[in-house]
C-alpha cells in the first residue's frame, strides 16, 4: 500500500490518543524547549500538501490541547497551556507563513483524562 503525506491537521500539545487516522494528523508533542523547530516542519509539510494538490488549498485545522485529571488548578493550568500552544503557533504563523494565517482554523481543548471528554478553550 502506497501512503504520502496529506495530512491537513496539526495538533500540538497532548491528549490526542483518540486521533487513529493515519496521515490526517502531524502531531508536535510539548517534549522540547523548544517547539518552534517541530511546529515549522509540520507547518511546511501541511503547506506543502496544499500546494501540491494532495489536500484542499482552502486551510488547514490547528488544534491545541492539553489533558487535566482534577477540576480546579489542574484543569485550569490545562486550559493555560492550550491556549499557551494556539498563540504560539499562531505567532510562528504570522512570522514564518504569513500567507497561511487567515487559512487556519483554530481549535483549543482541554481533555478530562477520567471521561476523555474534549472541553473547548474560548
Amino acid at each position: 500500500m502506497d501512503m504520502q503525506h496529506c495530512e491537513w491537521v496539526l495538533g500540538v500539545g497532548s491528549g490526542f490518543d483518540w486521533m487513529h487516522e493515519p496521515n490526517t494528523a502531524i502531531i508536535v508533542g510539548p517534549y522540547s524547549p523548544d517547539l518552534s523547530e517541530p511546529i515549522i516542519k509540520a507547518i511546511s509539510i501541511i503547506a506543502d500538501n496544499m500546494k501540491s494538490g494532495r489536500t484542499g488549498d482552502d486551510g488547514f485545522l490547528v488544534l491545541s490541547s492539553s489533558p487535566f485529571r482534577e477540576n480546579g488548578v489542574d484543569e485550569n493550568r490545562a486550559r493555560e497551556k492550550t491556549l499557551f500552544f494556539k498563540t504560539y503557533v499562531e505567532q510562528i504563523l504570522a512570522k514564518h507563513y504569513p500567507d497561511l494565517l487567515p487559512k487556519a482554523k483554530f481549535i483549543a481543548v482541554t481533555v478530562d483524562e477520567h471521561t476523555r471528554k474534549a472541553l473547548k478553550v474560548s
